[in-house]
């Protein structure tokens, strides 16, 4: 299996640098230690792995029916890596045109589960020389965060990870189909919905 490297547009590569520059002049932004993540000589680059844009949707989308063919992305997310300091994940929000802005920039566990997944998927031979644009689908409000491998050559079907931590009705490290992820998705969904809608009347 094969990812096909994305690249972001310009502007959102240039946010990036200035955010971690500024975070660096600052090193507790809303509390976060920045100490993995240095541009400068002393602290070393970080190594970028596997940039790729993100995709946030909402439970009413997913109920009614989305249309991931004609999905457009909300933010480029980088998965930053130093060997002296541990990986991060930084989000920078923006499609492909238009302006772009730092949204966020995490350290610690999730963002070594994030890159562990990674690892993972490049080696499943099940894929077998498959190759895929690596995205990822993010549903805060149900508590989904997955990759999404978007087939390069469309007789390839799109499949789904899930990244720890997880909804329960997922699992991690498990290649779900467009089908079989939608369906779960759905249930999710309509249990957030009516659980909602129960807070309301009470």
């Amino acid at each position: 299996m094969n990812f096909r490297e994305t690249r972001p547009p310009a502007a959102s590569a240039s946010e990036l640098t200035r955010g971690l520059q500024r975070l660096n002049r600052n090193k507790a932004v809303r509390g976060l230690s920045t100490e993995s993540i240095r541009i400068d000589e002393a602290g070393g680059a970080p190594t970028f792995l596997h940039t790729h844009r993100q995709y946030v949707l909402t439970p009413d989308q997913i109920l009614s029916n989305y249309n991931f063919v004609g999905a457009q992305a909300q933010a480029w997310r980088y998965v930053l890596h130093q060997e002296s300091g541990g990986t991060a994940v930084a989000e920078v929000i923006g499609g492909d045109e238009g302006e772009h802005r730092m949204a966020q920039i995490s350290e610690g566990l999730h963002p070594q589960l994030v890159k562990e997944t990674i690892d993972w998927l490049t080696q499943q031979a099940q894929l077998g020389d498959a190759t895929f644009e690596l995205r990822s689908l993010s549903i805060p409000a149900l508590l989904v965060d997955s990759f999404w491998l978007h087939p390069v050559e469309a007789a390839e079907p799109d499949l789904f990870v899930p990244v720890q931590p997880v909804n329960p009705e997922l699992e991690r490290n498990r290649l779900y189909t467009q089908a079989e992820f939608v369906d779960r998705l759905k249930l999710i969904a309509d249990r957030y919905a009516t659980n909602a809608a129960r807070t309301v009347e009470g």
